[in-house]
């Protein structure tokens, strides 16, 4: 997938968790995956019990579905099997279409908390605040590194994004500046080492 594509090694694993997901009989061969036995796997994986109660969301099945169906469409390229099972299945439910937004108070309320849990040495509310000053992903910011902070902490560079539209520079809010600045101070500019903090709140290094 990544020879073909150019995937990162992050999206490669996640696509190769759908797959095991979707795919749970590994003893299958390819020519033996009816259009039937997909569309049960498909209704296996969207009504089967998540560890924790409740079922799968309808997002994640769906995804699953379009990666195995697109994992099928690239066998047929292959000729490793003469038509895909899967075009006939389709999925189930609605998806959701956006998250729910914070208000303008509540925005307001939750950027002062973040400011000053910043101010208290907080690596991860810095994160946080990127992602509503910057309108930047979670996996943006988690990924920069120290040398992607650039023009004394004025600009942000984002060159590793999925689409072409997502490869960017930004500018750095007046507020955030000091804030990267001090995270980056004295760490080394090279690939490895994070200018920002890990989902579990971890310096990388």
């Amino acid at each position: 997938m990544r020879d073909d594509k150019g995937n990162k090694p992050s999206s490669i694993e996640q696509t190769r968790h759908k797959l095991r997901r979707f795919f749970p009989d590994l003893g299958v061969t390819l020519i033996e995956l009816t259009p039937e036995r997909c569309a049960a796997y498909y209704q296996t994986l969207r009504t089967a019990p998540k560890r924790h109660g409740g079922v799968l969301s309808v997002d994640y099945h769906r995804n699953a579905l379009s990666e195995a169906r697109t994992f099928l469409q690239w066998c047929v390229k292959k000729s490793w099997i003469s038509e895909n099972p899967l075009d006939g299945v389709e999925g189930v439910g609605r998806r959701n279409h956006g998250k729910e937004q914070l208000r303008i108070d509540e925005a307001r309320k939750w950027l002062a908390k973040a400011t000053e849990l910043a101010h208290q040495g907080q690596g991860g509310a810095v994160a946080a605040m990127m992602t509503l000053l910057m309108g930047m992903r979670c996996s943006e910011v988690i990924s920069r590194v120290v040398r992607d902070l650039d023009d004394d902490g004025t600009l942000l560079w984002i060159p590793d994004a999925k689409t072409s539209k997502g490869k960017r520079t930004l500018r750095v809010p007046s507020q955030l500046q000091p804030m990267l600045t001090a995270l980056a101070k004295g760490r080394a500019q090279g690939r490895c080492s994070s200018v920002t903090m890990s989902a579990v709140g971890r310096v990388r290094g």
